[in-house]
């Protein structure tokens, strides 16, 4: 028995999730604002969605995470490897 709330410990079956079925697009997909994966009603974008984007130069996967649900809504990208990286792609 807890001392503070007086019940009973519980033993709850957790399940550990994965990006496995992570979409994965075209960073020119992420640059144009009529692009479905910028709707919300087609892709459900919102803060904090994240997809897999192929970057244009190296070819790279990286993570691309949305800062909001808006068709313009700027994507942070995490993990591109280019010389260059890109930081962010602002839907147009």
């Amino acid at each position: 028995m807890r001392t503070t709330t007086g019940d009973s410990a519980k033993s709850i079956n957790t399940k550990a999730t994965s990006l496995t079925n992570l979409a994965i697009v075209t960073q020119a997909q992420l640059a144009s604002a009529t692009d479905p994966i910028n709707v919300n009603v087609y892709s459900q974008k919102q803060t904090g969605s994240a997809v897999g984007v192929v970057m244009t130069t190296g070819g790279a996967v990286a993570i691309a995470v949305a800062q909001g649900g808006a068709p313009t809504s700027k994507w942070t990208i995490l993990g591109d490897t280019a010389a260059t990286p890109v930081t962010s792609v602002t839907p147009a």
